[in-house]
């Protein structure tokens, strides 16, 4: 707003007011109109904005933000943005003859996320945000399902405490009882998770598993806020004796595993115990629980060997259903002609990857944007839903039943739940923030996928998806199982520890450990900590069972990159790679002889890497671990 201060210096000597009262009162009322447009954005951005009352029509499956928003600038003439905390969660909108600004609301509506608008009223901007207070509510609602676990957790510990105590011929007819408390389908839902826990328990018990006395020796030593602690970290180490990057166990844990005689006469191992180490990693999902791993090292008179064991806390799964979110609606509140439209759509089982590059025929599994799609080509629906690409979807059919109907159905089949608001069916799973919380970067997954369409994924590639977070990790590799990415995920589960060290690495770190080597000294903390982590990681080749903080200060790290080039071709049909090849030239004979369609463009070399992991001390070898990477394609080399 301009004004114009001309006239309180024409009149001020016949003004009442003395000048510096006039600019006062006229800052203040400048102040107040721009409090009052703040007011109006706040209530609504897209007040004003004659743009966006143009009733249009939009289809978008499972798109990220920044991708839509970008569509819809290119459809309106309107600048959108995506801010970084909402960029990447996809979405599913589809809209028929209707404002833009009723779509842009039910988009903010279905994340909690806000809209803020930016410059002049012919010209505005509007950037989709996330507001610290829904970030906390979000994070509220995580850390409530990892005290619920926790509070299983110790449940658990204090009743596997109870029924450990129990002579053996107490165990069978108790687990008997639980059996039959189970089979009552009047139980009520705390009597019978208290019953299974329980059958959970004995059966351990029964089967003398000594290790779950170990771990509950040393988990009872742990209070709910350490627990909690350790459900919300990446990983939580813990070691006896002490070791370098590792909390330590309790020495009153140590004391009574040490002196713990096992209920098996004939196994004395457990007396036995040299040195223990646990690994702790919260899972904090749709399905949260405690992965632990331990390790425990025995020494005799004449050798020396080490257990280890894996699984996962509490023993029954947490209730999933959330008693906070009722079923989806019913008929009675629709009050919309869409939802009682009758139709009929079926898909099961994979269907076409439309991304597939043309010398490939990839499959993905069916998805809720599919069926949303399907279900607006037989009712024009107004809809907007959540992508998780962690949302698991077999197949699903409607015949001749409504809408609303078929969105009950598969709103319970995958965890989610529908409402209606302004105008809009709006999906949203029932662990949002969990969900979202597992979710691999859209972006970086789309990158991924369009260089291993073009040729293949490198080093940096897999160290960069191997440092995602565990949650986020294991959304990746369960899409790779089953289609939806393109690479299996086996190699970098395997060496994600090793991975970590080298994509915490700086370029110039990554050339010396190439060459030279780096010392464990002239590492940052954060680094010190992933290499303490790989060369102790279960999955590596270690000759030392213990390491030292003296033996760990020791160490030189360095990395062994090789790589061997082969011939090969690739079409829809499938690839052939000629490896014993001398040439290009015998690869093509070779090639022509299986196919003789094979044509000289086709050929390509193919690029295979094996990397080696090396810890060494002062003492010689500590650990090491190799990863074999996927061919990288490329063209060939005339």
């Amino acid at each position: 707003m301009k004004f114009d201060l001309s006239y309180a210096h024409a009149h001020r000597r016949r003004s009442p007011l003395p000048a510096a009262s006039v600019l006062l009162w006229l800052a203040v009322a400048a102040l107040s109109t721009c409090v009052s447009y703040a007011f109006a954005d706040a209530a609504d951005p897209f007040s004003g904005d004659a743009r966006l009352g143009v009733k249009r029509s939009f289809k978008a499956r499972e798109q990220p933000i920044r991708d839509l928003l970008a569509d819809l600038n290119l459809q309106t003439g309107i600048r959108f943005f995506a801010d970084p905390s909402v960029a990447d969660d996809r979405v599913t909108l589809i809209y028929h003859d209707k404002p833009p600004s009723e779509a842009l609301r039910a988009v903010a509506a279905l994340f909690n996320f806000e809209w803020r608008r930016e410059g002049g009223p012919k010209d505005y901007s509007y950037t989709l945000f996330q507001s610290g207070a829904s970030i906390a509510a979000e994070a509220a609602a995580r850390e409530k399902r990892a005290r619920d676990v926790v509070e299983l957790v110790r449940q658990e510990i204090s009743a596997f405490e109870l029924l450990d105590a129990l002579p053996d011929p107490q165990i069978e007819p108790r687990a008997k009882k639980a059996a039959i408390d189970l089979a009552d389908t009047k139980l009520d839902f705390g009597r019978r998770r208290a019953a299974s826990l329980e059958a959970s328990i004995l059966d351990q018990l029964k089967a003398r598993n000594e290790w779950r006395r170990i771990l509950n020796l040393i988990l009872k030593t742990m209070s709910a806020e350490q627990l909690l602690a350790i459900m919300q970290s990446a990983r939580t180490d813990f070691s006896w004796p002490p070791a370098p990057g590792m909390r330590e166990i309790p020495i009153d844990a140590v004391r009574e595993i040490r002196e713990m005689r096992p209920k098996d006469e004939n196994n004395s191992e457990v007396s036995e115990v040299n040195f223990l180490r646990v690994n702790l990693i919260g899972e904090v999902g749709r399905n949260p629980e405690l992965r632990w791993h331990l390790t425990v090292g025995r020494r005799t008179a004449n050798t020396y060997s080490s257990s280890e064991f894996s699984g996962a806390l509490p023993s029954i799964p947490l209730e999933t259903v959330r008693p906070d979110l009722e079923a989806a609606n019913e008929d009675a509140s629709w009050g919309d002609p869409a939802l009682e439209t009758k139709v009929t759509w079926a898909r099961v089982g994979q269907v076409p990857d439309e991304r597939s590059p043309k010398w490939q025929n990839r499959t993905r599994r069916l998805s809720l944007g599919d069926v949303l799609y399907g279900l607006d080509g037989a009712a024009a629906l107004n809809v907007v839903a959540d992508a998780f690409y962690s949302t698991k979807l077999s197949g699903f059919s409607v015949d001749r039943d409504t809408v609303g109907h078929a969105l009950n159905d598969i709103s319970r089949q995958i965890g989610h739940r529908w409402r209606k608001a302004g105008g809009f069916i709006i999906i949203r799973s029932t662990a949002l923030e969990s969900d979202r919380w597992a979710e691999p970067p859209a972006t970086l997954v789309s990158s991924w996928v369009e260089r291993l369409d073009s040729g293949g994924l490198e080093l940096d590639d897999f160290s960069q998806i191997a440092s995602l977070r565990d949650p986020q990790l294991a959304t990746l590799t369960q899409m790779a199982s089953r289609g939806d990415f393109p690479e299996r995920l086996d190699s970098v589960n395997q060496a994600k520890e090793h991975l970590r060290v080298w994509n915490a690495l700086t370029r110039p770190q990554k050339r010396k450990a190439e060459n030279e080597g780096i010392a464990y000294t002239d590492l940052a903390p954060p680094q010190q900590a992933l290499v303490s982590n790989a060369i102790t990681d279960r999955r590596s080749y270690s000759v030392e069972s213990y390491i030292s903080s003296q033996l760990l200060k020791s160490c030189h790290f360095r990395v062994e990159i090789r790589s061997g080039t082969v011939w090969g071709v690739r079409k829809k049909s499938g690839s052939s790679i000629m490896g014993g090849a001398n040439s290009r030239e015998e690869a093509m004979q070779q090639l022509q002889r299986s196919d003789p369609r094979v044509k000289p463009g086709d050929l390509k070399t193919v690029v295979f890497t094996t990397v080696r992991f090396v810890y060494e001390s002062n003492r010689g070898l500590l650990s090491q671990s190799w990863l074999q990477l996927p061919g990288r394609w490329e063209e060939a080399q005339q």
